[in-house]
């Protein structure tokens, strides 16, 4: 989140001072920002939940050997191919991204109230 919105308010917005950005700007930033890490680490969170159902279905009777992280990378790059790792992504962008946004851009809006409110 904070990766994509200072990159979004640098190189899109032209900004050297982020606190000089304005609500829209934070919004639009906030938005690239969460879109962004959505993506980076779903990868990372398909590889989790195949990690923990694998050991789900390991604890329900034969003793079976545990998978490690790599052996679930290389096993889905085989069979499904990388596309896989981001299975699932559009219901955590439309659940994870609006939450982050508006958390992320009333936060520096209150911030900056709260500045300006100190520096009277």
């Amino acid at each position: 989140l904070f990766g994509g919105s200072a990159l979004t308010k640098e190189f899109v917005f032209g900004l050297e001072d982020y606190r000089k950005a304005t609500v829209t700007q934070n919004l639009v930033a906030s938005a690239i920002g969460a879109t962004m890490g959505v993506v980076v680490t779903s990868p990372m969170d398909v590889v989790k939940t195949r990690l923990q159902s694998s050991n789900l279905k390991s604890s329900g009777g034969a003793a079976t050997a545990s998978v490690s992280g790599f052996e679930v990378v290389s096993n889905t790059l085989k069979t499904e191919g990388p596309q896989a790792f981001f299975k699932g992504i559009t219901p955590k962008l439309v659940t994870t991204a609006p939450r982050l946004i508006f958390s992320y851009t009333f936060s520096l809006y209150a911030t900056s109230v709260l500045r300006s409110y100190g520096s009277k």
